[in-house]
């Protein structure tokens, strides 16, 4: 079930100042929106209490950081496209489930990825049909053309095992092969 959501307009001049307070904070446009307005609502109750909507994510961990630890920090969360505080809650992700843990960006060629598989699929589901209709038609798939297909499905395969290898490597999780 999807939450309900607040929208408003605003100038282009605010919209750059909140987006950079919200990295400065460490945390996405969302969050820190959502938590203005849990502020705002225990400071002004709407029915005279001081009980607002609470934050849906856990509790918040603050801890000091060296500024050389602070700044390989920033430089790793920026390679991945994420704000510090974003990486971090990855990186906790990552480490605690042992799996794969995407960006966008990742995701995207993974889509791209399937996307040529399912054009093979395709392919293969013509050749089948071809040879259903007839066993005269049968010299229709030679075998050199299903090696082939073959091939570019266990090819297509390894290359997904690579960048989910590549990924957790990237986390710091090296692990022993596994069927992925």
């Amino acid at each position: 079930m999807a939450k309900p959501n607040i929208r408003t307009w605003v100038d282009g001049d605010t919209k750059t100042a909140f987006r950079a307070a919200a990295t400065k904070q460490g945390t996405s446009e969302s969050r820190l929106l959502r938590l203005l307005i849990g502020t705002f609502l225990r400071r002004y109750p709407h029915d005279g209490t001081s009980t607002a909507p609470t934050e849906t994510k856990d509790d918040r961990f603050s801890f000091r950081l060296s500024a050389k630890l602070k700044d390989d920090l920033a430089r790793r969360a920026k390679e991945q496209g994420a704000s510090p505080g974003s990486y971090l809650v990855a990186l906790c992700r990552v480490h605690l489930s042992q799996k794969p843990y995407f960006t966008e960006r990742e995701l995207e060629v993974l889509r791209q990825s399937n996307s040529e598989l399912t054009a093979i699929g395709r392919n293969i589901n013509q050749i089948t049909k071809a040879l259903n209709r007839s066993l005269d038609n049968a010299d229709m798939a030679r075998s050199t053309e299903l090696e082939q297909i073959v091939t570019l499905v266990k090819g297509h395969r390894d290359y997904v095992r690579g960048l989910i290898r590549a990924n957790l490597s990237s986390w710091g999780i090296e692990r022993e092969e596994e069927k992925y």
